[in-house]
């Protein structure tokens, strides 16, 4: 009997900006079943930096499978997007947060209380 992998959910926001380039990506690709991948980079004064990619449907199967055997889920809901984040510690930095583009091929995430004040 095998179960559908859940899906997580991320409590997080995109930018109009980040939104758009981050659906354009995904659409464009060429990689078949395309799901958007994040992975935390580093950290920065003012957040954090994150990569982004995609992954092929071929390869979120068996990351899928390794996961759930842990209890953790691979694909997340973000604000009306469905991501893959592998690293269960990093989908908590994720919480409460406004994701922005940053230099190609990164995003910028910080708290949105900073966002706020700042902005």
């Amino acid at each position: 009997m095998s179960s559908t992998p859940k899906v997580g959910h991320i409590n997080a926001t995109w930018t109009a900006a980040a939104r758009l380039e981050l659906e354009r990506f995904v659409t464009t690709s060429k990689v078949a079943g395309a799901v958007l991948s994040m992975a935390k980079k580093d950290d920065l004064p003012h957040g954090a930096r994150w990569l982004y990619a995609v992954y092929s449907g071929e390869r979120i199967k068996p990351m899928q499978a390794a996961l759930a055997a842990h209890g953790v889920p691979l694909l997340y809901s973000l604000d009306g997007l469905t991501v893959a984040v592998s690293n269960s510690n990093d989908v908590r930095e994720l919480d409460g947060t406004l994701i922005d583009l940053d230099a190609p091929g990164y995003l910028l995430v910080q708290p949105q209380a900073a966002v706020s004040a700042t902005g």
